[in-house]
This record gives C-alpha cells, sequence and structure tokens, in this order.
C-alpha cells in the first residue's frame, strides 16, 4: 500500500515511502527504538523520522508563508488607496477654493461645505469599487488556485471589502472637508 492510499496520506504524499506509527507512549522513545530496529534491518537504510505534527507544520509552512505575505500586501494596498484618495481629495479642494469661496459667501454654511466634499469623495470612490468589483469578478479565476477554501466570488468578502474603502474614503476625506470649511471667503477671492 502506497502513502496516497493510506488514510491521511495526503500529509505524507511526496516524501517516498512512509511509515505511520501510532503510539501511545512518549514520541521520543517510540522514534529512537524505530530508528533503533530500522538500522538492525538495514543499516544502509537512510531514515528520517518525524513526528506527525512536525510533518503537518512542515507541510502548511509554504501556504502560511503565502497567506501572510498576501495580508501584508493587502494591509499595504490599503495604506496606499487612503494615502491616495487623501491626496486627490486635498489637490481637489485646493482646486476649488474659489467656488467653496464663493459658496461660503453666499450663505453656505461650514457643515454644507464638509457635506459636498464628502459626498464627492463618496462618489468617486463608489466608482472605483464598481471598477474593482468588476476587475476582481474577472481575474477569479487567476485567485481561485491561491484561495483555499475560499470562493473568489463570494459575496460577503466582496461586500466588505467595498465597504472598508467607501469607509476608508469617508475617513480620508474628513481633513480635507474640514479645512474647506474653515477658509475664509473674502481672502480666498481676494487672492485668486
Amino acid at each position: 500500500m502506497t502513502s496516497a492510499e493510506a488514510q491521511g496520506g495526503g500529509i505524507t504524499q511526496g516524501y517516498g515511502l512512509n511509515v505511520v506509527v501510532r503510539s501511545a507512549g512518549e514520541p521520543a522513545i517510540v522514534t529512537s527504538l524505530l530508528r533503533e530496529h530500522l538500522r538492525a534491518i538495514d543499516p544502509a537504510l537512510l531514515a528520517r523520522v518525524t513526528l506527525m505534527h512536525q510533518q503537518w507544520q512542515d507541510l502548511q509552512a509554504g501556504p502560511r508563508f503565502q497567506a501572510m505575505l498576501f495580508t501584508g500586501f493587502a494591509v499595504l494596498a490599503l495604506l496606499l488607496a487612503c494615502t491616495g484618495i487623501y491626496g486627490v481629495l486635498s489637490h481637489v479642494v485646493v482646486l476649488r477654493r474659489q467656488e467653496i469661496g464663493i459658496r461660503v459667501a453666499l450663505g453656505a454654511r461650514p457643515v454644507d461645505v464638509q457635506r459636498l466634499i464628502v459626498r464627492e469623495a463618496v462618489i468617486l470612490a463608489l466608482g472605483g469599487v464598481a471598477i474593482g468589483l468588476a476587475g476582481a469578478l474577472a481575474g477569479s479565476r487567476l485567485i481561485a488556485s491561491l484561495l483555499y477554501r475560499v470562493n473568489p466570488r463570494d459575496p460577503l468578502t466582496l461586500a466588505a471589502t467595498a465597504a472598508l474603502l467607501v469607509l476608508l474614503a469617508v475617513c480620508a476625506s474628513i481633513l480635507p472637508a474640514r479645512r474647506a470649511s474653515q477658509q475664509d471667503p473674502a481672502r480666498t477671492l481676494r487672492a485668486e
């Protein structure tokens, strides 16, 4: 019987001929006895004795590293997205200084200006999320081979990611919106 035919053979598959020993005693004692018996059978036999939990950890090391790597890249992508949204909104507010100054001079309250900036941030974020979802759905076959027991088209995951990005856009727009609402309209209109 090969290791692939044995129950649990997926753990030992690809390591050559394997013998699985189950014992009620201390694993270190059983391991040393097993080595002695294997040497008695054939002194030239190269036997590697590992415990099942160690073999399982070795098997999971690659996928665990990939998961940590992808998580790190995802966090980096979120930070870059947040920084990019903040930078774009700050630049838009600077470009629209005169318009915002006119709105404030005509009676717009600071809350109205803040809502305007945040609303535009949400509209931009929703557009980006729609494009991103289309890209994620189109590339789901490529991503499927990298995921373990996760559907790349999982609606809950896609919705949570979209909600997180919109929330980041709102958070990134708060500071530029505050700055826009606190500017002096007279000075802004004179500067232009």
